[in-house]
């Protein structure tokens, strides 16, 4: 399927990994945790926010009950914007009431189902695998860092077009 076709409706979600989560953002992965009982911040379960936390925008109380009392699901189509496809990928393979290898049943009704930018696998971090470069040794051509570029104007794009951006 592809996102952003025209006049088609999906929810987009931003899950900034990495470097960003040592300095910049790490407050607000210990305020997350402390929420979830943990108060030492140097011994978390985890050094980021999981992503069934982002899930949260997607409420219980949005579904609704037809005439028989059966609730109705909520198709969603929810483009997944990260600079670590492969944990969040996994942290999705976790997730409970998994209808299929993408989709998951979320709060009894949200039927979400997840899509990255396929140049995910080899093109995520516009630096390489941080900022000395790529630890595997592939060269950094101009014609690979301009590929990473413009999946990322890629992503900036379907991100601003969504219905809903977590």
């Amino acid at each position: 399927q592809k996102i952003g076709t025209k006049n088609q409706v999906y929810d987009s979600i931003h899950v900034r990994r990495g470097d960003k989560l040592i300095m910049e953002a790490r407050d607000e992965v210990v305020k997350y945790w402390r929420s979830q009982g943990h108060s030492d911040e140097e011994n978390l379960p985890t050094n980021y926010i999981p992503f069934a936390h982002y899930l949260s925008q997607f409420k219980k109380e949005e579904c609704l009950v037809n005439q028989l009392g059966e609730v109705i699901r909520i198709p969603r189509v929810v483009y997944v914007a990260t600079d670590d496809p492969v944990v969040v990928k996994e942290e999705i393979a976790n997730l409970p009431n998994r209808i299929d290898d993408r989709t998951v049943l979320w709060n009894d009704c949200h039927e979400l189902s997840f899509y990255f930018n396929p140049t995910d696998e080899s093109a995520f971090h516009l630096n390489g695998d941080g900022e000395t470069g790529f630890s595997d040794g592939t060269e950094d051509t101009c014609f690979n860092r301009y590929h990473r570029n413009i999946a990322s104007i890629a992503d900036m794009v379907i991100l601003a077009k969504s219905r809903t951006f977590v």
